[in-house]
């Protein structure tokens, strides 16, 4: 048969085989990479797994304890499903001494399903064989997965930039700059994925991304040398490295059942991608979120507040740990909860003079509130989904010494020794004279390789500049994901971003189906695709949402479509022909007297039927078999 040019290419992708574990994963085309993009954000959007899917590309490369390994699609699953029962003050737990894989069970089965199937998930398009039977290994698809993660992560992010209502974005999500410059995260160029990973060989018989080896996992209550040791040693980083990295905790959340240490990184902002994690960590004032409508609380005087970080204990595990540091900022009460507020924070709101938040407290000669933890403006945190940080991550900005999970080596950290084995009592850092007080810790001077710029400058500089942030992050992950494999080892994939278009799915109402294509010039004049059953003479096809149709032919341009590679554009509205999320087509053409083509689907081999039309439903795809409704026709504008 004749192929009209949608595509001159074969339209069933060359296939290396089923994988076989300990052989480096194929390649991937441009058409699979944009397919498997939309099902990772059908799964994003129904299940808020892209943190998760961040995390995993981090734990996936983890080595070995031996030393050997790094990314392998393999997890060792001691821990992993474990839901612990943290009570304050009962010290019931044993003591937290280095990560796990625990948290990370959902992700991987929901990929084992995209890695072994074609039609998963739902709402998002099919592959003509699954990743596993087209000879990709899983390191490969984890590795993609924690890419395409951050890159959800921003396009979210900078839609509620634009709107933080717009239904494509998880409600209270709340940003501190909206609609400025400042907000938006703006890369310097995309993602470079690789493949060529190899699977770990020594694993679980009935699941097969379950290591038996054990791994070498970084300890949350390290402080900043240690740390930078770790990823020095593990991962060849530089400091700069390290604390690029780290940026991925502006994303989700810990869990206190799972790992110990409760609450979020970013309390209103743990589904975007950002550079807030820094603006937190080195005390920047931001403002203040505790209600669903990002009412954004600042001091009496409607200037952003000050912030504190205080180091807490809270006598959940043997040793009275595990130590971690709270984020609380100086504050009026929000109005925007003004009912469920206490008489007297009610109080402080009713007495504010004219353009003020609430009444201001005595201040010094300089400014300064006489008792910042008291009064209607006081030090306070997001009750229940409270700001916090590790020591491994505090440790990047502040030094401050760590010695059987205990921190020491600052004025205000005298409260945490080894006393906390013999007491239940939660332990705040505190001062003499102050109470409750931020410990008086030196920002973190360590330079890694030695010469360059401390670490504390490096965190600054990300807190105020996003660009140069998630630039260096980019290169971070990309070597993060590249652990454990040889300079030119890998092969890198055609670009998956640039002037690629994935529409984030709508999180509310309507479950849409996802799609990603590329965005080209278009060819030849524009046309209608007309049918040759008899019911649809006269009609010709049309989207309509995600659908299909057939309708009288009009005037409209949303009826015109032009040939662009794989695709047909619809001339009035920019946007691929789609069927169920499918957007790859070829035209083949019958030899019949009337010119008529097959459309087919290039992945699944399918053409477009129009039988169920005769009862007013969509056009869909099913297998060949030549009669009429598979027929259709180019009707070409004047």
């Amino acid at each position: 048969m004749r192929s009209l040019s949608l595509a001159v290419l074969a339209f069933f992708a060359f296939s290396d085989g089923v994988y076989i574990p300990g052989n480096p994963g194929g390649s991937w085309t441009k058409d699979e990479l944009m397919i498997v993009k939309a099902k990772l954000y059908r799964l994003y959007g129904n299940r808020i797994l892209a943190p998760p899917a961040v995390r995993l590309g981090f734990h996936d490369c983890l080595k070995y304890a031996d030393g050997t390994g790094g990314c392998d699609g393999c997890l060792n699953w001691h821990g992993v499903g474990v839901r612990h029962n943290p009570v304050w003050r009962a010290k019931n737990l044993t003591n937290v001494e280095v990560t796990d894989n625990n948290g990370l069970k959902r992700i991987v089965k929901q990929l084992e399903k995209i890695y072994t199937r074609t039609n998963f998930p739902w709402n998002s398009p099919t592959l003509g064989q699954s990743l596993k039977d087209s000879g990709k290994s899983r390191a490969d698809l984890w590795a993609y997965a924690s890419m395409v993660g951050v890159e959800y992560g921003i396009e979210m992010n900078n839609i509620a930039c634009s709107n933080r209502n717009d239904n494509r974005v998880r409600q209270r999500s709340c940003v501190h700059d909206p609609s400025t410059e400042e907000c938006f995260v703006r890369p310097l160029r995309p993602f470079s994925f690789q493949s060529g990973r190899a699977d770990c060989t020594e694993f679980d018989e009935t699941n097969t991304y379950q290591a038996t080896t054990q791994e070498h996992h970084p300890s949350p209550l390290d402080n900043g040398r240690k740390t930078v040791e770790f990823f020095k040693d593990d991962f060849n980083f530089t400091g700069r490295e390290t604390a690029a990295i780290f940026g991925a905790h502006t994303f989700g959340k810990p869990h206190f059942s799972v790992s110990l240490f409760p609450y979020t990184w970013t309390s209103s902002g743990i589904n975007l991608f950002n550079n807030d994690y820094y603006k937190g960590i080195t005390g920047q004032n931001r403002w203040f979120f505790n209600d669903n409508t990002c009412n954004p609380v600042g001091d009496a005087y409607g200037n952003r507040p000050k912030s504190r970080w205080l180091a807490h204990a809270r006598m959940v595990t043997q040793r009275g740990g595990p130590i971690f540091w709270i984020h609380e900022n100086l504050v009026c009460p929000n109005p925007a909860r003004y009912e469920s507020l206490s008489a007297h924070d009610k109080t402080c709101i009713d007495e504010a003079g004219p353009g003020m938040t609430c009444r201001a407290d005595p201040r010094t000669s300089n400014g300064t509130d006489m008792n910042e933890n008291r009064g209607c403006e006081r030090y306070r945190f997001i009750s229940g989904i409270d700001e916090i940080a590790l020591n491994c991550e505090m440790g990047l900005y502040r030094e401050f010494e760590v010695e059987n999970g205990i921190l020491h080596g600052c004025p205000g950290l005298e409260h945490f020794n080894e006393t906390m084995t013999n007491t239940n009592n939660i332990v705040w850092s505190q001062l003499p004279g102050v109470g409750r007080a931020e410990p008086l810790c030196e920002k973190q001077r360590l330079s890694e390789p030695a010469g360059s710029a401390p670490l504390y400058e490096v965190m600054e500089e990300y807190a105020n500049n996003q660009t140069t942030w998630i630039t260096d992050y980019i290169h971070a992950h990309e070597k993060m994901v590249h652990n454990g494999y040889s300079q030119g080892s890998l092969t890198t994939a055609p670009d998956h971003f640039t002037n690629i278009s994935c529409p984030l799915p709508l999180l509310r109402g309507k479950n849409e189906y996802t799609f990603c294509y590329e965005i080209g010039p278009v060819t030849g004049a524009p046309f209608r695709l007309g049918s040759r059953m008899s019911e649809n003479a006269g009609k010709v096809v049309v989207q309509r949402g995600q659908s299909l149709h057939m309708e009288d032919i009009s005037e409209s341009t949303n009826q015109e479509w032009q040939f662009s590679g794989n695709h047909l554009i619809n001339v009035g509205t920019g946007l691929p022909l789609r069927i169920d999320g499918q957007v790859y087509w070829t035209g083949d053409a019958t030899n019949n007297a009337d010119g008529d083509y097959f459309i087919r689907d290039t992945h699944t081999g399918k053409v477009m039927d129009a039988y169920s039309t005769r009862d007013g439903h969509p056009v869909v795809t099913y297998q060949q078999h030549g009669a009429p409704w598979q027929l259709f026709y180019l009707i070409i504008s004047s």
